[in-house]
Parts: C-alpha cells; sequence; structure tokens
C-alpha cells in the first residue's frame, strides 16, 4: 500500500552516517512515547500525512519538530461541566445543529453563563478532535445507560429516537444492539434480561426530554474509539 507520508530531509549532525537519522528526528517508539499513543497510531499519522517523516534503512524517522507542535496543540485538560453547564450546551449546541430559530437557548442562562457557553462552543468546533474534548464535558452527564432486550420487532419501528452509535448518519452500528434516548415510559414489552423471544439489546440513556442532534452527537462522544471519534467530528462539520 503506497504511503502517504509527507517526507522530510532531516538535518544531519557531525558525525551521523549515511542513512541513519540524527537526534532531529524521533524513532517510532520515541514518536510514540512523546505523544502517549501506540506505536501503531504513529505509523498511521505518518500515512496520513499528519506527522512529517522520512524512511531511513527501511525505518521511519519522524521529524522531532512535528512531534513538539502536535504536543503543544493538545487540548488542555478540562473538567467535567456540571449538570446546569452541559444542559446549556447542549441548547446552544442544538440551535446551531438544527439551524432552529425558535431554539432560545439563552432562556434563563445568564449573561456569564451564555459567554462561557459560547466559548465552549467555539473551542469544540475549532478542535481539531472535537470527540476528546465533549466527551471530558459530558461523558459523566450521558454515559450511564439502562439495558433493556427487546423483541425484534423493536427494529422495525421507525420512531425510534436513535442515537450515539446507532445514528444511522455515523455509520458505527452494531448488530443486534440500538442505543436510544427515551423520555417515555419503558414499553411493557421490553425485559431486563435476554430470551429467544427479546434478543435485542436496547441501550437506553433516560432522558427528561429529547433534544435531537446535540443530544445524539453527546451520546456518540461517550463511546470512546478511533472510529467512534472520526465519526463524531466529521457529523459535527457536516452539521454544523
Amino acid at each position: 500500500m503506497t504511503q502517504r507520508a509527507q517526507t522530510v530531509q532531516p538535518r544531519r549532525g557531525a558525525g551521523a552516517r549515511a542513512g541513519e537519522a540524527d537526534r532531529e528526528t524521533l524513532s517510532v517508539r520515541e514518536a510514540a512515547e512523546h505523544l502517549g499513543v501506540s506505536e501503531r497510531r504513529v505509523r498511521a499519522l505518518i500515512a496520513e500525512g499528519r506527522l512529517a517523516a522520512q524512511k531511513l534503512g527501511g525505518r521511519w524517522a519522524v521529524d522531532q519538530r512535528g512531534i513538539g507542535r502536535r504536543v503543544q496543540a493538545r487540548p488542555a485538560a478540562v473538567r467535567p461541566l456540571s449538570a446546569r453547564s452541559a444542559a446549556v450546551l447542549e441548547r446552544r449546541l442544538q440551535a446551531l445543529l438544527e439551524q432552529d430559530e425558535d431554539v432560545d437557548w439563552r432562556e434563563g442562562v445568564s449573561a456569564v453563563e451564555a459567554h462561557r457557553t459560547e466559548r465552549r462552543l467555539r473551542r469544540l468546533l475549532e478542535a481539531e478532535q472535537p470527540a476528546p474534548l465533549l466527551r471530558a464535558w459530558v461523558a459523566h452527564q450521558f454515559a450511564p445507560v439502562d439495558i433493556f432486550w427487546a423483541p425484534l420487532e423493536v427494529l422495525d419501528r421507525a420512531d425510534l429516537p436513535l442515537s450515539g452509535t446507532s445514528l444511522p448518519e455515523a455509520g458505527l452500528a452494531r448488530a443486534g444492539t440500538v442505543e436510544v434516548q427515551w423520555s417515555d415510559p419503558i414499553p411493557v414489552q421490553w425485559r431486563r434480561e435476554p430470551d429467544g423471544e427479546h434478543p435485542v439489546r436496547m441501550e437506553v440513556h433516560r432522558r427528561a426530554r429529547l433534544a435531537g442532534r446535540a443530544t445524539a452527537l453527546m451520546s456518540l462522544a461517550c463511546h470512546a474509539g478511533p472510529r467512534e471519534d472520526a465519526a463524531l467530528a466529521r457529523l459535527l462539520r457536516e452539521w454544523g
């Protein structure tokens, strides 16, 4: 497979032998240690052209300056939002994603809260990897789910408020599992334990109200993984 890596010509220090990387480059292992990721992830960044590197003697020599820039660009540590702040951010994000002028997200929100929410939204939209940021803010609010088991007929329902990995636009559907937001009473046909007549696993986020795309994305952010994070970033760009 052709590597789409950006090639850099490392400068050679005194005494460097031909074909040997000097200290302005790092090995894949060293780059992984600096970035706090796996060696596989470093190779993926090289293949995607997001990390400058050159192959010397059959091994990747990673530009140390590129490593430094990525470390500096990491989002600062963030603390989980309070339930109120998370709810305000959800309403603000909903107003953006739905382009709904009737959504008055500022109702009952102080000027200070509104300013902080707008700042968080800008940070989210400008982040290269928005999923980890959103996860740090709201996962504690959205991650807990109730597990039920439903008949196969549930898959035919067009009115299910699909969320998280079950969003059709996310392309992450899991066989035999449906993730939903739910504000109504749990249907009597659903069970707490699976059996032959109830094989579909329902992952239920209990919400006082359903807020559409914003709620769905916040639920998706709770699923940490490269495919999930990439899907969230894509949907945020497409919907925003």
